[in-house]
């Protein structure tokens, strides 16, 4: 989910996929026979395995900043409880947004009330929202995937599906991830600053026993000097995945996340 100022001039604007954003081998998908897009156009949105919602028992958000268009997809989907991380946000949050809106007589005080009325509908009985941040049990507000696999995710449960965008913190969690992958039906994950962190990436995906069956760059920020995506989304499945490869991205289902900009083609060496 990362965002930057606004473009003000050409000379500001990312390449597009004039310029292809080059990744490792390791990281190219396979291919599955239904991957299908959750969430809302543009940023928040991904693709998965349809397999991996279907064999769901739970989903877990972590990081939602003023958008759970995914977790609403995928209940859609299927009727599953849907729990939610960010220590960020909640009702007050969107509440001052809309008083602060609306004092200034900005057109923004629509989009703060309907974010409000939406959140308050949509995170009751089933859906929560836990006010905290992932990452390691330093305090209070912060919260670590095995305390969470112990305390929140009741044991019976062994098909749960992660959707993790947490700016940078995902990089604290991957080893958790790896020791509960037993227990993971499907997995978004956004990796941040992708250059500097590439062999931790390439360490979670060989240890990690499910397969990546998507992969998209994230068109907020421009490629490095290498052609390096800083931001990229990976989709796993503990599904069977086809003997070969996704032959091109980004695919027909995919949305640049930043509109107007034309999306990142990718190419793996």
């Amino acid at each position: 989910m990362l965002r930057e100022n606004p473009i003000t001039s050409e000379e500001d604007m990312p390449p597009t996929a004039q310029n292809p954003a080059v990744l490792p081998l390791f990281l190219r998908p396979k291919k599955v026979s239904e991957l299908v897009r959750l969430g809302r156009d543009n940023d928040g949105g991904y693709l998965v395995d349809n397999r991996s919602i279907l064999s769901s028992e739970i989903l877990l958000g972590f990081g939602i900043n003023d958008d759970w268009s995914f977790e609403k997809d995928f209940k859609k989907r299927i009727d599953v409880p849907v729990v939610v991380f960010d220590a960020s946000v909640d009702h007050k949050y969107f509440l001052k947004k809309l008083r602060v809106a609306l004092s200034r007589g900005s057109r923004k005080s629509v989009y703060w009330f309907r974010v409000l009325v939406d959140y308050l509908r949509f995170f009751k009985g089933q859906n929560k929202h836990i006010k905290k941040f992932i990452g390691k049990d330093e305090n209070p507000y912060h919260v670590s995937v095995n305390t969470i696999s112990k305390n929140i995710i009741p044991p019976e449960i062994k098909n749960v599906f992660f959707k993790i965008d947490i700016e940078g913190a995902e990089y604290q969690i991957l080893d958790d991830l790896i020791a509960i992958s037993d227990r993971i039906s499907g997995l978004v994950i956004e990796f941040h600053q992708v250059d500097l962190h590439i062999e931790k990436i390439e360490s979670f995906v060989k240890n990690f026993p499910l397969n990546i069956c998507h992969m998209h760059c994230n068109n907020y920020a421009p490629l490095t000097e290498s052609s390096t995506p800083p931001s990229i989304e990976a989709t796993f499945t503990k599904f069977e995945v086809d003997d070969g490869f996704v032959e091109s991205l980004p695919s027909p289902m995919d949305q640049p996340n930043k509109p107007g900009i034309e999306d990142y083609s990718i190419k793996f060496l």
